[in-house]
């Protein structure tokens, strides 16, 4: 699956999600008006009009859905992901291989964090983040290790004269049960944010 065919995915689904919620706002808004006996049945569907008292309602429904299909467009584009990918690695001969393998990869990862942001080109800033609870060790031999490593890069935006702040991560998900190692690496980004530059 090629990235653009991910970022579509990404944004249906968003875009589902966003619509899910709206509908149960409509929902109750038909609840509502039914009991006030402003609804009449869809068979007998004609314009509103204020005689009969269905302006008020669908003046209220038009604007609930309209309000509901610009969430929706908000919720595709605040953020996205690709679908996870999996992660490879060699082939161990024991549960202690595993695990060391587990161990070098939160040390390397650990590396990378940095603890204040580093100066960037035009005045802005970049910084990794690194958010783990380390290796995890279960019964028997099992152990896992889950980690963000997160990319921020914040530039001076002189026209609006504000901080612009972008984000992108890496998510890790690594398990061995016994000899057996299965890992998947997922990525993403966050809709970026934007403050005032303090005076």
């Amino acid at each position: 699956m090629n990235i653009a065919t991910a970022l579509t995915i990404g944004v249906g689904r968003a875009i589902t999600v966003g619509l899910g919620s709206c509908a149960l706002v409509v929902t109750g808004l038909l609840s509502m008006s039914a009991t006030a006996g402003a609804v009449r049945p869809m068979n007998t569907f004609r314009p509103y009009t204020r005689r009969d008292g269905y302006l008020a309602p669908a003046l209220l429904w038009t604007a609930t859905v309209g309000a509901c299909l610009l969430l929706a467009a908000q919720s595709a584009f605040a953020s996205g992901s690709l679908p996870p990918e999996p992660v490879a690695a060699g082939r161990f001969s024991n549960f202690a291989e595993c695990l060391a393998y587990l161990e070098t990869t939160q040390r390397s990862q650990a590396a990378l964090a940095m603890p204040e942001p580093l100066p960037a080109e035009n005045g802005g800033t970049r910084q990794v983040l690194v958010t783990t609870k380390g290796v995890s060790r279960g019964p028997d031999e099992q152990a896992t290790y889950d980690a963000e490593v997160g990319y921020e890069y914040r530039s001076i935006d002189t026209a609006s004269q504000s901080i612009v702040t972008n984000y992108s991560w890496e998510r890790y998900s690594l398990a061995c049960r016994g000899a057996a190692f299965t890992g998947s690496l997922q990525k993403g980004y966050a809709l970026p944010g934007s403050e005032a530059i303090r005076q």
